[in-house]
């Protein structure tokens, strides 16, 4: 499990790189529990003032709260639902 992990982590790097250079000012990473049926948390990311590195703005828990560039909220429930 722990090189799936590296593994992920690298992807992840190379990701943000990618949509870093793209312009791309935001995006979402859902997180899931050990069995892959829940979602723990969604983290969202923005691209930082230099236009190169992503920083958390958020870490959602039980619900996703949009503001841009809609607003919405949205429970993890619903996210789950087949």
């Amino acid at each position: 499990m722990a090189s799936c992990q590296v593994g992920f982590g690298r992807v992840i790097r190379l990701k943000r790189i990618q949509y870093a250079a793209a312009g791309i000012p935001r995006y979402l990473i859902t997180r899931l529990d050990q069995k892959e049926e829940r979602i723990e948390e969604i983290e969202k990311y923005r691209l930082d003032w230099s236009g190169r590195r992503y920083l958390v703005h958020t870490v959602h828990r039980r619900v996703l709260l949009l503001d841009d560039p809609v607003e919405a909220t949205i429970p993890f429930d619903a996210l789950e639902q087949p």
